[in-house]
């Protein structure tokens, strides 16, 4: 199933008003623990059937909303939404928590014209608490000029005035999350991919009982009886010491797999893929041996884009499809570790993955 969940901690500031006491100094909360859901509506994108969730209210301190979310029958997004206090607005700042690799957070602000203005926030794909200030009017301004800030990655605009402009008082904020936040099966720093630009495949990514009592290792599942192409297992890596990849060696444990496909991510962002990677699928562990230089010079895309091998592993994503076997099918993965250079040193281990959570 493909379910994920966000979890927020708003607060919203105020222009000053003439006569009044309300000043930008006077953040008003938008989490009311006394309303149900803290004031806040859930919607799940009617307009786009098959989704399915739920908005949480979780009355910690300070109190937050965990947004929930399952595109397994279709669906492009579900939302929180709120109304506001019909006052001018001057930001509105958030901490937000998302799955590792999801690099935006897509709001409406809805104005005083009914204009809706649509915003994807960029966020660090790393993953965990960030907090985040909107500068309303300040963006707008920045918007108008030709000079938009770039803490905004894409901005949309329908209804109302239609003219791009911010016209105050603020009416109503939102809150949406798609598929591109999908976690369920994100086993610590390692994320499932459902391989959704082909629909239809099943899958997940479940913690199991590794080599040895003390490990711990992962188990991809897949299943394309009902479409879908591949599904995959990816790791965003932040090895900024290493200067070269020489080898990625791993457990690799099947019954049903006999194939699978590895996406590598160099140093210059290029993407270089393969297909038939062997296991014997016999229902024991086996050690498998990757050298990233020989996986180049195949399918690749993006940064060098010139089928060569430059410095260290960025992303790794081991890929089950439908040549890998008859579908359904599982692979488990144990005692994943890469060598590689080191500052100039040849190092044996630079990093291992035990899978623990």
């Amino acid at each position: 199933m493909a379910r994920f969940m966000i979890r927020l901690l708003l607060l919203i500031s105020l222009v000053c008003l003439a006569g009044t006491n309300v000043c930008a100094e006077s953040p008003i909360e938008l989490i009311d623990t006394k309303s149900k859901l803290g004031g806040w509506t859930f919607d799940n994108g009617k307009e786009f059937p098959g989704a399915v969730g739920r908005l949480e209210l979780v009355k910690s301190d300070p109190p937050t909303l965990n947004l929930h979310g399952d595109f397994s029958n279709g669906g492009m997004y579900v939302q929180a939404a709120k109304r506001l206090p019909e006052l001018p607005i001057e930001t509105v700042s958030f901490e937000i928590k998302v799955p590792s690799g999801v690099g935006k957070v897509t709001t409406r602000l809805i104005d005083g014209t009914g204009q809706c203005h649509q915003l994807n926030i960029r966020l660090n794909d790393k993953g965990g608490w960030q907090t985040y200030t909107f500068p309303v009017a300040r963006y707008f301004t920045s918007l108008e000029k030709g000079a938009p800030l770039d803490i905004v990655t894409n901005y949309e605009k329908w209804s109302g005035a239609n003219d791009g402009r911010w016209h105050q008082p603020g009416k109503l904020f939102v809150i949406l999350a798609g598929r591109e936040a999908l976690s369920e099966g994100t086993t610590g720093a390692w994320q499932y991919n459902n391989g959704n630009e082909f629909k239809g495949a099943e899958g997940g990514l479940t913690s199991i009982a590794g080599t040895t009592a003390e490990r711990s290792g992962l188990r991809l599942k897949a299943d394309f009886s009902n479409g879908g192409r591949y599904v995959g297992m990816r790791n965003r890596l932040d090895e900024s010491d290493v200067k070269q990849t020489t080898a990625i060696r791993m457990q690799v444990r099947s019954e049903t797999v006999n194939e699978f496909s590895l996406r590598l991510v160099d140093a210059s962002g290029q993407t270089h893929q393969r297909h038939g990677f062997k296991v014997n699928a016999d229902g024991e562990w086996h050690l498998v041996s990757i050298e990233p230089e020989k996986v180049a010079g195949g399918e690749h895309w993006g940064g060098a884009n010139d089928g060569k091998w430059h410095g260290g592993v960025k992303l790794i994503e081991l890929m089950l499809n439908t040549r890998s076997s008859d579908s359904p099918m599982q692979l488990d993965l144990a005692d994943l570790r890469m060598e590689a250079i080191v500052e100039g040193q040849l190092s044996q281990e630079a990093w291992q993955e035990d899978f623990d959570e």
